[in-house]
Formats: C-alpha cells, sequence, structure tokens
C-alpha cells in the first residue's frame, strides 16, 4: 500500500530523513580485537549467553539484526556502511561452520569469543549480497553470497526439506521455525546458483503454509 495524496518526491525524503534518523540511532562502530573496524547494529537478544564465553560477557548484537542491516543499507544504496557491515559479518564466524556468522556479537569484541549460527539472520546476509551484486556489479559480493548459500544448502535445509534453526542443530529432523520461511529469498538462491533444490525447497514450504 502507499499513500495517494503524497508525491513521489516527498515520500522519497520522507523515508530518507527516517533512514538518516534511524541510522544514527542503530549503527555503531565496532574495532575487534584483531584490528578488523566496521559497524554492527545494536540491539537486544533473546536467549541465553553461549556457555563458552567468558564470564561476565554480553553482547552488543545478533546476527538477525545484522542481517536487517546489510538489506537496509543496500536498498538504501548505502555501500560504505554495508561494507563495513560485511567486514564485521565475516569477522565473527560461526564456531561450528565458519561460512555462517555466529548469533551474537560478544561486547568483548573478540572473535574468538564464538557460538553458532541462526538461520534468518544468514538467510538476510547472503540475500543482501546478492542484492549487493546487482546494485554495485562487483563480482565479490555475488562469490560471498554463493559461498553462504552453498552453506545453508549443505547445513540449515532437513531432510524434509525444511530450513532448521541453525548450523548447531541437525539436518536430520522436521522441526523448522516459520520466521525462517523467506520463500523469496530462496528463489533468488536458485536464480543465483540454478540448483533445484531451492525450487523444492520453496515449494514445500508453501505447503507448510498452506496447511496451517
Amino acid at each position: 500500500m502507499k499513500p495517494n495524496h503524497i508525491s513521489e518526491s516527498v515520500i522519497d525524503n520522507q523515508v530518507i530523513s527516517y533512514f538518516n534518523s534511524w541510522k544514527k540511532d542503530y549503527l555503531k562502530d565496532i574495532t575487534t580485537s584483531t584490528g578488523v573496524s566496521g559497524f554492527y547494529i545494536t540491539a537486544d537478544y533473546t536467549g541465553s549467553i553461549p556457555r563458552q564465553w567468558p564470564s561476565g560477557t554480553d553482547a552488543l548484537s545478533q546476527s538477525e539484526a545484522h542481517g536487517y542491516g546489510m538489506l537496509i543499507f543496500v536498498i538504501m544504496d548505502d555501500k560504505s556502511s554495508f561494507d563495513g557491515m560485511n567486514r564485521i559479518r565475516k569477522e565473527f564466524q560461526s564456531s561450528i561452520d565458519p561460512r555462517f556468522m555466529q548469533w551474537l556479537i560478544p561486547d568483548s569484541k573478540n572473535p574468538s569469543h564464538s557460538a553458532g549460527s541462526a538461520t534468518d539472520g544468514d538467510m538476510d546476509m547472503a540475500y543482501a549480497l546478492l542484492l549487493a551484486h546487482n546494485k554495485w556489479g562487483e563480482k565479490k559480493y555475488l562469490e560471498e553470497a554463493i559461498i553462504i548459500i552453498e552453506a545453508i544448502d549443505e547445513k540449515l535445509i532437513t531432510n524434509v526439506n525444511r530450513v532448521n534453526f541453525g548450523d548447531w542443530q541437525s539436518t536430520s529432523t522436521d522441526k523448522s521455525r516459520p520466521s525462517d520461511w523467506m520463500t523469496g529469498h530462496l528463489k533468488a538462491y536458485y536464480l543465483a546458483t540454478d540448483n533445484n533444490k531451492w525450487q523444492t525447497v520453496t515449494d514445500n514450504l508453501y505447503g507448510l503454509i498452506n496447511e496451517i
């Protein structure tokens, strides 16, 4: 839906104004303990701090927020912020499969304080990288997207063609959650890889939606 009593230019300016306000409030600088600089989106998190993290370590953000941020920045044509987010994505790797981002960014800013992944965060980041390749034309974005997409295929698609919760969950399960049923993303993965599996998973998820 879109207002029919406001001009396109006014709508555009309102979106840009809100984007700039949001960015000022939520985009944060970070330099990791290994010296890599970039950005993250400040966000609360649900769930528990990983047991292996040092006592007293909290989290600055989560991978879902990181995925949202990368999508917003590519849509708003903010390449500098996108690239800074992408650097941090690659720095905080999942302890289970380093092709994914770990689901929490520790306030120690130490990448070795690692955790497993969260499916929806990595799905958003892969899709954002595909959009970045389409918008800015740099092959590196497509190559990085393909790495994540292949990892999703191997670690996050269950034996009944659903998506699991993260790389810490077995693929031999029927457990899945609707917040990860991003059928538009899956269709984009098919277009990027020509892998028919993505069509199969998409159709299966539509079947689940219809059943519900």
